[in-house]
């Protein structure tokens, strides 16, 4: 039993952005491509493989642009940034399923390349030299990498007990980011 199958899709998004953002804020193009791209293979009933593409525009939400300042904590001041960007995520997945009896395994590994991602940062606001307060904000960093792998298995002990395990390993590299408080 062999059979293929794929599927692909591709969207071109064009973005605006306010004019009171300065320009050295603003990505260099308006237009962003989206694109998703799947492809599978079954060998056989109880082996199959599938690889995954997709891209995407990930916006910061209302958490990350709150301009506001929230105090969850005394010494904890939690802002947003409005002048961040989006994000775009390059997304790459190969994966593999073995099945048996009553139980299967699954492994896979990935790739995601995130261009401008928006992300925490934390830092002391030494404005105030009696008390320090620590800012939580969001910033775009530039680039960042995730890369990784999963192992996925269960097997059917018995009709009303399955038995499941997941690992996955993964690494995450962003763009140094240095910043200084006024």
């Amino acid at each position: 039993m062999a059979w293929h199958a794929a599927h692909a899709a591709f969207a071109l998004l064009k973005m605006s952005w306010p004019r009171r953002m300065s320009p050295s804020l603003r990505p260099a193009s308006s237009v962003s491509r989206c694109a998703c791209c799947f492809a599978a293979s079954v060998f056989s009933d109880a082996s199959k493989a599938a690889f995954y593409y997709t891209s995407r525009v990930d916006r910061p939400g209302e958490q990350e642009l709150r301009i506001f300042p929230k105090y969850d904590d005394p010494e904890i001041l939690k802002v947003g940034n409005p002048y961040l960007r989006p994000q775009f995520t390059n997304n790459l997945e190969l994966a593999y399923e073995r099945s048996w009896g009553r139980g299967s395994f699954i492994f896979s590994v990935y790739h995601r390349d995130i261009d401008d991602p928006f992300i925490r940062v934390f830092d002391i606001d030494a404005s105030n030299p009696q008390y320090s307060i620590i800012n939580r904000l969001y910033t775009n960093v530039g680039h960042a990498t995730n890369d990784g792998f999963e192992l996925i298995a269960t097997q059917d002990i018995a009709d009303f007990w399955e038995f499941s395990g997941s690992f996955n390993w993964y690494e995450s590299k962003f763009d140094e980011y240095r910043t200084q408080l006024w």
